[in-house]
């Protein structure tokens, strides 16, 4: 499905000139395209239609620079094909065209040549149809070419700017990145590592190094959570012990962790699942009576608030994903680690990086887990608008759980407005089967997070004949809906009558 569109020369001039015989139907397309955020024009376009409109009417000057304004900019790119058929006719036509496919656009164009020609063009006049046609397709579970385009200006230049540096492993990017997560989360270290994984992994290696945790120590963790947080906890050679979760929040139930207490366990490792902070009031005062580390996976929390207290901040350290889906995703693997402990900050920058602090110089037998230079760049730009994407996915969580009426879905709860960032919207189903076919029936995106608990994958045949009920229903039942920053009202309202429809006959 082409979910952006970019407007031709002629477009734009007959749409803000208002000729009578395009004047209602070009308008509508603009307004349909401006408040859905879909619209581009090319940069190669815009000193032409300056000049052409004012020339036929200056007083539509300002008209002009508003609309502009409002449209999002493609590049043209320099990747230009002299000997392109399009380019032999029409060499502007030829540029429009490579300015759409660079961000996967259609182009909506009056010039019949180029809809002749062309395989990503289409006249106005057959928008509309094209729009529900391709509506009829069906609702992706996440869009994730469509959320990154929001960006794709700020990520151009945050390339650029990389790109022209010149240094691309642990440069500028990386320390500026570094410092801004770290004032956002609200503590005074981060240190940018390759993935998720790894940064929980370093941290349990770092206080290895401290010497607060050593091998076959054992460390809390929740049953359901998704299998990377236990394997960072193997990884690092100490010894996983799974507790069940509160079934109304998913997340680790505070109330049983002391009983899986002994004198071998030395950490807490909360997760943050789903987006919805872990009770980490109560967990922290078990950690500190029982003098524990506490240390907290926020993968699917970034931005996410507990008690005024951002996440990445509510444990001794903290280990972040930003993975492409993730509510602060980068456009590959990246990870960070948060603290406040000076010591242990200068050890996991130090094994992230062969183990060394100083080129050649290895202290410890470290690894190569390093944030990449681009992927910094690109996050710093995410960053600045985290707070605002995740209020657009509180709204949608919030038109969900008003809506939905079908006594078959079980609704999430949240325990704290802000507590929640919704990383995914995860509703629970006894037919879980009859309602995935049901949504694929409707055209309805839909992942199971996640369909093996972690004590069931072959992976920990050791843990196999474990038994944890509560955990073992969620994932016979769990069933995560579409929801993000760019899930449009229509899609939503789609979507909750198509719920509300399932099992009635």
């Amino acid at each position: 499905m082409k979910n952006l569109y970019l407007l031709d020369t002629q477009f734009v001039i007959d749409a803000v000139l208002e000729k009578e015989e395009t004047k209602e139907h070009y308008l509508t397309i603009l307004e349909y395209l401006l408040s859905n955020r879909l619209g581009y024009i090319s940069t190669s376009s815009i000193s032409k239609i300056e000049y052409l409109i004012n020339k036929n009417n200056p007083g539509r000057n300002k008209i002009l620079k508003e609309l502009i304004q409002r449209l999002k900019i493609a590049k043209t790119p320099s990747y230009i094909d002299f000997h392109n058929k399009i380019a032999k006719k029409d060499f502007e036509s030829h540029l429009l065209e490579l300015s759409a496919m660079s961000i996967g656009a259609l182009l909506i164009t009056t010039n019949e040549n180029l809809i002749d020609e062309s395989k990503i063009a289409i006249h106005p006049d057959d928008f509309f149809d094209y729009v529900k046609q391709e509506k009829n397709k069906g609702i992706p579970f996440l869009d994730l070419k469509k959320v990154n385009y929001e960006y794709y200006p700020q990520l151009e230049k945050a390339f650029d700017d990389t790109f022209k540096s010149g240094w691309f492993i642990l440069g500028n990017q990386v320390k500026l990145f570094e410092k801004e997560f770290a004032e956002y989360c609200g503590v005074k270290y981060c240190i940018g590592v390759g993935n998720g994984l790894d940064a929980l992994i370093l941290i349990l290696e770092g206080y290895k190094k401290l010497g607060l945790l050593k091998n076959e120590d054992e460390v809390i963790v929740p049953a359901n959570t998704f299998i990377a947080t236990i394997i960072a906890i193997s990884k690092a050679n100490l010894t996983p012990i799974l507790v069940e979760p509160d079934i109304s929040t998913y997340n680790i139930d505070p109330n049983k962790i002391e009983e899986k207490i002994t004198k071998k366990t030395k950490a807490i490792l909360p997760v943050h699942l789903y987006g919805q902070c872990a009770s980490m009031e109560q967990i922290s005062e078990i950690a500190k009576k029982n003098h524990l580390l506490l240390i907290d996976d926020c993968a699917q929390a970034q931005g996410a608030l507990y008690k005024g207290r951002r996440t990445g901040s509510l444990a001794d350290a903290s280990g972040f994903s930003f993975y492409p889906g993730k509510n602060l995703g980068a456009l590959g693997d990246a990870g960070a680690i948060t603290t406040n402990n000076e010591a242990l900050s200068n050890i996991t920058k130090s094994l992230r990086n062969y183990g060394s602090n100083l080129k050649y110089e290895n202290k410890f037998k470290g690894v190569n887990s390093r944030l990449d230079e681009i992927q910094a760049a690109f996050l710093r730009q995410k960053l600045q608008k985290i707070d605002k994407e995740n209020e657009k996915r509180r709204e949608a969580a919030n038109y969900y759980l008003r809506n939905i009426k079908n006594r078959a879905i079980i609704l999430p709860e949240y325990r704290e407005k802000f507590s929640h960032v919704w990383h995914v919207f995860a509703i629970r189903c006894k037919k879980r089967k009859e309602l995935q076919l049901f949504l694929e029936q409707n055209r309805i995106g839909h992942v199971i997070h996640y369909p093996i608990p972690p004590h069931k994958q072959e992976a920990y045949a050791e843990l196999n004949m474990q038994s944890y009920p509560i955990t073992e229903m969620i994932h016979k039942e769990i069933l995560s809906l579409p929801i993000s920053s760019v899930l449009s009202e229509s899609e939503m309202e789609y979507i909750v009558k198509k719920i509300n429809g399932f099992g009635v006959k």
